[in-house]
């Protein structure tokens, strides 16, 4: 907590032996934290001119923090290869250790204890490793311990505190030291600083920490202490500082802490906390930070925090929180969080942001036009207000909030214009999708090179993309479901840092720059729904991709064979377009691909036998193209894959015997093709199957009765062949049935809904089963 302090920190007096050589203790540069009794004053920072102890008549022994050595001509020892040597350990009287960040390696030895006049022992940020020695508590003159940032273990409740009546401050931080709180730790009057955070401490707060009636600071954040918080806190009247964060902290805030008027901070974010704020918070005088974000509390809170003057961030986001939102804008109030609530609907005009760094307000129930509510609110650095309930233009003063480094407007209904915002140099990010926003995206955008996030889909924005080539540091950039017209800049090429491009669903035209293939920190690319043309040449630089879909356009040429290059692609969709070539054998390096969607093109020669080695593809869809030859043998290899669909390619040959290992396959699409022979017994094994489609070919022999047992089957069509027989009853017995069942005329079947065939002229072959959709198709908003 920054705005508290405690203790006077210790001034490094000269010390002078009766017999012992005289010890130097070299200063270290550090910014170790130290506590006075100002409670609003920054924490200083540790005096570490430790001066020479006086000398006798032998010569000093100096200790560095790379060398311990004589002062004449001794060799020199690394303290990194070795533990503190013992003549170091031994001279007496050593008031203060001071060995942080000097890598030091080892463990903390039992002989520490030989150092009976210890006020200060200080190896923060080493590698300091094993246990913490039990002979820690004859150290009774140690006022000031700090171990954070080792790799310290061993249970911190079995190690005896009690001993240690001087200690002050205690920081065994950012270890993997664990076990119980246990009590000894609140037998300490004069502690004033406990500092567990970053460690796997576990147990509830004990009532006696009310024992502990110097301390002001607790910090167990990150840690596994918990449950509730006791009410004997309040009789800590010398708290200033209750850092519990990511902790496991349960049931209600006890009314009691609102007799604590000296606490300043009180950070219980991220836990189990329950019920309501207490009326009595109202009292806290001092309060400067209020931190509940993360929990389950519910209630109202209006009028609990509007007289604390000093009152500088509240975060209440992500409870259950009823009512009015509290409407906190006094001088000092700079962090005011609100999101994710279950306010009541409220006008944004009776907010007063005038002094406020941060206001974030998602889901907060708001309404009306943002208007004049901003215009004096000139020290903004973030406004969220996604997903609201505003209308109307976002106003002009927007472009003043020169300070703004986010801004968030996501999904409301505002429309007009964007206005002029060229004049924000610190923004990072900018949301403004999901809108009714019209005109054109004003040119001013490319001005803002701090700008990282750029999303302004679903709006209906139209004219040219503007030219972004400035926007240097520029990550995300999505301007999906517009109609925005024209080719691609060139300038979207430079954009070297870019990992999310989203131009899809909009009427841009022209080739792809030739600039793409620089753009190799790629990770996600959506240009489908567009009319865009020419080769795709520039895919197989993009090294880092995870998704690419570049469907329903005008695009040519072949794909390239460097798209085995994509070892982290995982969905990969290149259909309705007019590409040519083979599928290139490389297809098959591509071991993370889940999605392979090549349908609809104007695609030759046969699938590649290496497209069995894709182990995580769950759904193939190839249809619709001018290939040709067999079905590979070993298909049934992808046994991951869910949907299969190879209809209306001129394949040729039998259904391979291995697809009956495809036991997840839910769709399968084989019709229009040349195939022959006979439909595989194996087929009974692929017990996911829902759709079944190999009508128009040219299959024979008997319907094989396996297929009785695929009782999750609800379209089958099979007409359109040259098979006999009968359906089998095991297929009609089936509970429940088909929805529909497709045969030719001259098979027999007792429950057969409709024999199309008979009726439907060849020239209209049967289509895909309407009974049974196929969810191959990603969720656009899931994406967003």
């Amino acid at each position: 907590w920054e705005g508290v302090t405690c203790g006077d920190a210790p001034v490094m007096t000269t010390v002078a032996p009766v017999t012992a050589a005289p010890v130097t203790i070299a200063p270290v540069a550090d910014n170790r934290r130290r506590l006075d009794d100002t409670p609003t004053a920054p924490i200083a920072p540790v005096a570490k001119d430790i001066t020479t102890i006086a000398p006798a008549t032998a010569a000093p022994v100096v200790v560095t923090e790379d060398t311990v050595a004589p002062a004449t001509t001794a060799p020199v020892t690394p303290l990194t290869d070795a533990p503190v040597p013992a003549p170091v350990v031994v001279v007496k009287p050593v008031v203060e250790l001071v060995l942080n960040t000097v890598e030091y390696e080892g463990t903390l030895p039992n002989d520490v204890a030989l150092l009976t006049d210890l006020t200060l022992l200080d190896l923060h940020d080493n590698f300091v490793s094993g246990t913490i020695p039990t002979s820690i508590s004859l150290l009774t003159n140690l006022n000031f311990l700090f171990l954070d940032n080792n790799i310290i273990e061993g249970k911190f409740g079995e190690i005896d505190w009690s001993p240690l009546k001087k200690l002050i401050q205690l920081d065994v931080s950012s270890n993997p030291i664990k076990g119980k709180l246990g009590t000894s730790v609140f037998q300490l009057p004069l502690l004033e600083a406990l500092i567990l955070l970053n460690t796997d401490i576990q147990g509830d707060i004990p009532t006696i920490i009310s024992n502990l009636q110097s301390l002001k600071i607790f910090d167990a954040q990150n840690t596994g202490v918990g449950g509730p918080i006791p009410s004997e806190l309040a009789l800590m009247g010398e708290l200033r500082s209750f850092q519990m964060n990511f902790a496991y902290l349960d049931g209600p805030i006890p009314t009691e802490i609102g007799s604590m008027d000296k606490l300043v901070g009180f950070d219980v974010r991220d836990n189990l906390l329950t019920g309501p704020v207490p009326a009595e918070v109202g009292n806290m005088d001092s309060l400067e930070y209020f931190g509940l974000s993360n929990n389950q509390c519910t209630g109202a809170v209006d009028g609990v925090f509007g007289k604390l003057a000093n009152l500088r961030e509240l975060l209440l986001d992500s409870n259950q929180f009823t009512g009015a939102p509290p409407n906190v804008g006094g001088e000092n109030m700079k962090i005011l969080r609100l999101a994710f609530n279950d306010w009541d609907a409220n006008d944004f005009q009776d907010y007063n942001l005038g002094s406020l760094e941060e206001f974030s307000c998602e889901a907060c129930g708001l309404t009306g036009p943002i208007g004049d509510a901003i215009s004096t609110a000139t020290q903004l650095t973030i406004l969220d207000l996604t997903d609201n309930a505003l209308t109307g233009a976002i106003p002009d003063s927007v472009g003043d909030l020169v300070n703004l480094v986010e801004l968030l407007l996501h999904d409301n209904d505002l429309n007009g214009n964007i206005p002029d915002i060229s004049g924000l140099e610190n923004l990072v990010k900018l949301d403004l999708a999901f809108n009714a926003l019209t005109g054109a995206i004003p040119d001013g955008v490319g001005d803002l090179k701090a700008l990282q996030h750029l999303a302004l889909y679903n709006n209906e924005l139209n004219g040219n993309i503007p030219d972004v080539s400035s926007l240097a540091n520029l990550v995300l950039l999505d301007l999906a479901n517009n109609a925005l017209t024209g080719a691609i800049p060139d300038g979207v090429g430079s954009l070297v840092t870019l990992t999310f491009l989203d131009l899809s669903n909009n009427a841009l035209t022209g080739a792809l720059p030739e600039s793409f293939g620089s753009l190799i920190e790629l990770e996600f690319v959506y240009l489908f729904d567009n009319t865009l043309t020419g080769d795709i040449s520039a895919v197989g630089n993009w090294i880092k991709l995870e998704a690419l879909n570049l469907e329903n356009n005008q695009l040519n040429g072949p794909i390239p064979a460097d798209i085995g290059n994509l070892a982290a692609l995982e969905k990969l969709h290149l259909g309705v377009n007019a590409l040519t070539g083979a599928i290139p054998e490389t297809i098959g390096s591509l071991e993370s691909l889940g999605l392979l969607d090549l349908q609809s093109n104007e695609l030759t020669g046969q699938i590649p036998a290496t497209i069995t080695k894709l182990k995580a593809l769950n759904s193939l869809q190839l249809q619709r193209n001018s290939m040709s030859g067999p079905i590979p043998a070993d298909l049934g290899a992808i046994n991951a894959l869910q949907t299969l669909n190879l209809q209306r390619m001129g394949l040729t040959g039998a259904i391979p015997a291995s697809i009956g290992n495809l036991d997840e396959l839910q769709f399968l699409r084989l019709n229009v093709n040349g195939l022959t022979g006979t439909i595989p017994a194996e087929i009974g094994d692929m017990q996911a199957m829902e759709l079944l489609n190999l009508s128009t070919n040219s299959l024979t022999g008997i319907i094989p009765t396996e297929l009785g047992k695929l009782d999750a089957l609800a379209s089958v069509q099979l007409q359109r062949n040259n098979l006999n027989g009968a359906v089998p009853d095991e297929v009609c017995a089936n509970e429940p049935a088909p929805e529909r069942l497709l045969v030719d005329c001259d098979v027999e079947c007792a429950c057969c809904t409709v024999n199309p065939a008979c009726d439907v002229p060849e020239e209209d072959p049967a289509v895909e089963d309407p009974v049974v959709e196929d969810p191959a198709v990603e969720d656009p908003e899931a994406r967003q």
